[in-house]
């Protein structure tokens, strides 16, 4: 069961590097197209670092800080495309990324106090 898991991971992210490369070739300098590209990165180094976790065996708290900034990012993203957004500052101003961001730092901080006062 170890292997598939590691080959799923190694599968996800090889091809998210060739979409980040795909990316980087098309040059595209709006804010979504920063977004997808950081998500992207984000989203490859959790699909590694979970990779490594799971041949290692180290501590899973690694792995979720990738998971939580992927979190953050990929609604970012949704937002910016549904609703026109074009600069960061009116991304941090629009109510709806306001009220996710304020539950992902609340939800995110219980996990990370739980995770850190659970012993191992």
């Amino acid at each position: 069961m170890t292997l598939v898991g590691l080959l799923g991971y190694i599968i996800s992210s090889f091809s998210f590097l060739i979409f980040i490369l795909l990316l980087l070739a098309a040059r595209n300098n709006t804010l979504a197209g920063r977004l997808v590209l950081f998500a992207s990165i984000i989203t490859m180094l959790a699909n590694g670092v979970a990779t490594i976790q799971l041949d290692q065996q180290f501590s899973l708290k690694f792995v979720l800080f990738f998971e939580s900034l992927k979190l953050i990012l990929w609604p970012a993203l949704l937002i910016c495309t549904r609703d026109g957004v074009t600069s960061f500052r009116a991304l941090f101003k629009h109510p709806d990324f306001i009220r996710f961001a304020l539950c992902w730092f609340v939800f995110g901080m219980l996990s990370s106090y739980m995770s850190f006062n659970i012993e191992d």
